[in-house]
């Protein structure tokens, strides 16, 4: 599977002023099917998937907290997904999930500049 990637600073980069750069995320077109089915879109627009070394990787830029998306991804993946736990410390967080394959999907939830918060999920490929 090729690189999915697609621009998007996630308000991490600075311009030559020393401001922040908040243009709007650029979403990228082709998921895999595993990220898909997480739901990244519910939270964010998801500007990253690829495949590297076993895992399938995504990111998301979201316009929520933290403390918004934390508990929801709970909610809402709990069901087709085993929670495995997480740490919510509401400005980071990080949370893993199994599927019923065995495979693992760990987000990891940070507060970047823009008042946005970066998801970043590694999903296994192989099952246990």
């Amino acid at each position: 599977m090729a690189v999915f990637g697609a621009a998007c600073s996630g308000g991490r980069s600075k311009s030559a002023e020393g401001t922040p750069d908040c243009s709007p995320p650029v979403a990228v077109t082709q998921i895999p099917t595993e990220i898909a089915s997480l739901g990244l879109e519910r939270w964010g627009i998801v500007t990253k998937a690829e495949s590297r070394a076993g895992f399938l990787g995504a990111e998301a830029v979201s316009e929520q907290e933290v403390v918004e998306i934390y508990p929801d991804a709970v909610r809402r993946l709990s069901g087709p997904y085993t929670f495995l736990g997480g740490e919510n410390e509401g400005f980071e967080a990080e949370l893993s999930f199994a599927d019923s394959k065995g495979r693992v999907a760990s987000f990891t939830l940070t507060e970047v500049e823009c008042d946005r918060v970066m998801i970043q999920v590694l999903f296994e490929k192989g099952g246990a």
